[in-house]
């Protein structure tokens, strides 16, 4: 099987035509400048002395060194061949709030609607990174461990919603012994990223956060909600309860974590912004997978161009001198 990678070049092949005209116009130029300066009989002796023959194999020459070139240019490919690309990426986990107050609408949609759409936003900017996905409320549950299927961890944040939490209620230390379990699989950059209205009942979440940072992984916060709150509405319980974002409290979870806040009620939050802070600070976790391709063939017809251009150097496009006697 071959193919030609830079097949938008094949035009280049109409420069034959091109040439052709050239040498053309070449040839009767110089004719009418030996008129202009010189006599016929001058002339005639003139191109007695030149060779036919190798005046048109350095013309030849030069048109198969153009060809090669092109060629080459066009980067034919075949015969497969395994090839092993390494690159950098982070491990990343995404532990979002599914507790009922993340229903509220202080945040259109809701909390919750918006958190998964900052996910979505930083999923798409990923490359070659790790991603992983929590959903915490009373406890927490590890709903996609690290990969790089990137369709799988959407689905996953799709189908988040305040009915899947296990049990009810706001516990942040449940989550991040969560990810202190799904970060020991992995190595290298570790990031965890925490999506939540801050509110945290069983007030484990700053001494779980410091543990966690001791271990190497860093810790970003992205508030929901805002400071003023909104009232939400528990349907098992038949009440109403009103809710609050807890913006001063994400920010001290995120210094302790050494990473950095962010509030998604902000016009100013873009994933590009985010993903650059992330990558600071680290190298990422190498990983190396081997590929199979086409091999690269445009280093024959290069070397062929050359060799051409070569040989057609060494014609002197004169006949030799005839041996005095």
């Amino acid at each position: 099987m071959m193919q030609i990678y830079n097949f938008h070049l094949v035009w280049l092949f109409l420069i034959f035509p091109i040439i052709a005209v050239l040498f053309s116009l070449s040839a009767r130029r110089r004719r009418t400048r030996y008129s202009s300066y010189a006599d016929q009989h001058i002339i005639s002796h003139h191109l007695q002395r030149v060779s036919r023959f190798n005046t048109w194999m350095k013309v030849l020459l030069i048109t198969i060194a153009i060809g090669f070139t092109i060629l080459g240019l066009l980067r034919p490919q075949w015969d497969h061949e395994q090839s092993e690309i390494t690159n950098q990426g982070l491990d990343i986990i995404l532990a979002i709030d599914v507790s009922r107050s993340m229903d509220a609408t202080d945040l259109a949609p809701s909390r919750l609607e918006r958190g998964k759409l900052q996910a979505h936003n930083l999923i798409d900017g990923l490359q070659g990174d790790r991603i992983g996905i929590i959903a915490f409320a009373g406890t927490a549950t590890l709903e996609c461990p690290l990969t790089n299927d990137y369709d799988a961890a959407r689905l996953v944040i799709n189908s988040l919603t305040s009915q899947s939490a296990v049990r009810s209620g706001s516990n942040l230390g449940r989550a991040f012994t969560m990810a202190e379990k799904a970060f020991n699989v992995a190595s290298g950059s570790n990031i965890l990223i925490m999506i939540s209205d801050g509110e945290d009942l069983a007030g484990q979440g700053l001494a779980m956060a410091s543990r966690l940072t001791s271990q190497g992984v860093r810790i970003f916060t992205m508030g929901a909600g805002t400071s003023e709150g909104a009232v939400v509405y528990h349907p098992r319980l038949n009440e109403e309860a009103y809710t609050r974002a807890d913006h001063a409290f994400l920010q001290r979870l995120a210094s302790v974590g050494q990473g950095s806040y962010y509030n998604l009620g902000s016009d100013d939050v873009s994933g590009d912004q985010i993903l650059s802070e992330l990558r600071e600070g680290g190298d990422g976790r190498l990983q190396g997978r081997r590929i199979t391709g086409l091999k690269e063939q445009y280093h024959g017809f290069v070397i062929l161009a050359i060799l051409a251009l070569l040989i057609e150097s060494l014609i002197i496009p004169l006949l030799r001198e005839p041996k005095s006697q």
